[in-house]
């Protein structure tokens, strides 16, 4: 879940009050007004946000500069992978007059704190793939997805989805090399499926098919992995399952299972947050409540994160783990100390020069 959504949970809980959540976990502290806040790097050391003026900014080093300057109050979105080479940006030009989950959003990339950006093509929801070697962003409207070559920027495969039962089914997508993509489909019956393109033989194939329609898979891409999760939509057909398949072998049968539950879990994998380590939001079946949770993938141990009791999302922001929760965002796991970095590290330049 990328800010953007961050900020419209915030908007619409805004009116209800933060004391009845009372938690242990800190608030976000940032110099700059989080709804503003659109990138923190996991040192801190660089922050991008915007402004009413349609302007992201990039601030650095006592420095700010314009990366992008579009119409007034654009919405900027901002995301990142495990590689940290590349930051993708959606560019949302009418988000305060054209409400529409279908709508298609200019996207750009910039180099990992940088401020030059490179239109790649309009769709929405991109991600980076493959050590960032690869973007991918689907267009609605079309039902296609988009990979294209960072390095080049040139189109690599337009992959067409289903999506005839569902207009606002959005695939999942990940790579397990420069040759193979993995992506959800739909059929006619509603049923998702995990499908398999080899690019060389331009051959696609199915991995793994849902038992109903009343399931959704995830994928999460991390260095050397591709994880599934396996969520049920109702509580009567049955639990929950996350595994995941080494790079490189693609036998979806071998896949090794880390967990299970008969719980109707709302899912939400993140993967490239800490290395070995997979968060999601687990329902508790006895209390009925949601929290963030994350699982050691060598033990298979459980530890769970949070203590909202109805958390609904989370995002992954370069290394630390966000929860939006009635009008506040909380800090699960990452750095906090924001707003003194830039003053340490001017204090040591003071030192130096003298």
């Amino acid at each position: 879940m990328g800010l953007n959504n961050i900020i419209k949970v915030i908007f619409l809980f805004s009116l209800i009050s933060p004391s009845v959540f009372a938690s242990k976990l800190p608030e976000l502290a940032t110099k700059q007004d989080v709804s503003n806040l659109r990138f923190i790097s996991s040192s801190g050391k660089f922050t991008y946000y915007q402004n009413s003026n349609g302007q992201l900014l990039l601030s650095t080093n006592f420095k700010v500069s314009t990366t992008l300057k579009l119409q007034e109050r654009t919405h900027y979105s901002l995301t990142s992978s495990y590689a940290r080479k590349l930051i993708t940006i959606e560019a949302n030009e009418n988000y305060h007059n054209f409400l529409s989950l279908r709508k298609r959003n200019k996207i750009y990339t910039i180099a990992y704190g940088e401020d030059k950006s490179k239109l790649v093509g309009e769709g929405s929801n991109p991600r980076l793939h493959f050590n960032d070697k690869l973007i991918s962003f689907y267009d609605t409207y079309s039902k296609e997805i988009s990979l294209y070559d960072t390095s080049t920027y040139r189109e690599m495969a337009k992959i067409k989805i289903n999506g005839k039962v569902n207009p606002f089914f959005r695939p999942e997508i990940a790579t397990s090399d420069l040759s193979t993509v993995y992506y959800t489909d739909i059929n006619s019956n509603g049923v998702q499926a995990i499908l398999k393109l080899d690019r060389k033989t331009k051959k696609t194939t199915v991995s793994l098919k849902a038992p109903s329609p009343l399931f959704k898979y995830e994928l999460c891409e991390s260095k050397e992995r591709i994880y599934i999760g396996e969520f049920p939509l109702s509580s009567k057909k049955g639990g929950s399952l996350i595994s995941f398949i080494e790079k490189g072998k693609d036998d979806f049968s071998k896949r090794t299972i880390i967990y299970s539950s008969e719980s109707q879990d709302l899912g939400n994998l993140i993967c490239n947050n800490e290395a070995q380590k997979i968060a999601f939001i687990q329902r508790d079946k006895q209390a009925d409540e949601t929290e963030l949770v994350e699982i050691n993938t060598q033990d298979k141990s459980i530890k769970k994160l949070s203590d909202l009791k109805n958390v609904t999302s989370a995002i992954n922001m370069d290394s630390r783990l966000l929860i939006p929760h009635y009008g506040k965002i909380y800090l699960v796991k990452g750095d906090n100390n924001l707003p003194f970095i830039d003053k340490l590290d001017q204090t040591k330049t003071t030192e130096v020069s003298k």
